[in-house]
């Protein structure tokens, strides 16, 4: 079963979330103002960041670099996604034809 329909058939008081620590508060915080800081700051905040996780600013550099991929050279793939309000029964019908 798909974990998208596990959820939504899951009453919402058996999901819980998971507990976080209070670090990880501050390394998300510090990354999403470091992405909105200039870069000194940002290598400030990064080397702080870096000290907790203990890796290095080259380590986390991809959290800050865009690849932006031009939109002309990339194929189109026909996708097809399965409809799951379908009745078993539609499918047999469907495949049939």
């Amino acid at each position: 079963m798909p974990l998208r329909l596990v959820i939504e058939n899951t009453p919402e008081n058996e999901i819980a979330p998971m507990p976080s620590r209070p670090s990880t508060d501050f390394i998300e915080a510090a990354i999403l103002t470091a992405r909105n800081s200039k870069k000194v700051h940002r290598d400030a905040i990064i080397a702080d960041v870096c000290d907790i996780l203990s890796c290095s600013p080259e380590d986390l550099k991809f959290l800050f670099s865009q690849h932006s991929v031009p939109s002309r050279n990339r194929q189109i793939i026909g996708l097809e996604l399965p409809d799951y309000r379908m009745t078993l029964s539609d499918i047999y019908k469907e495949a049939a034809e």
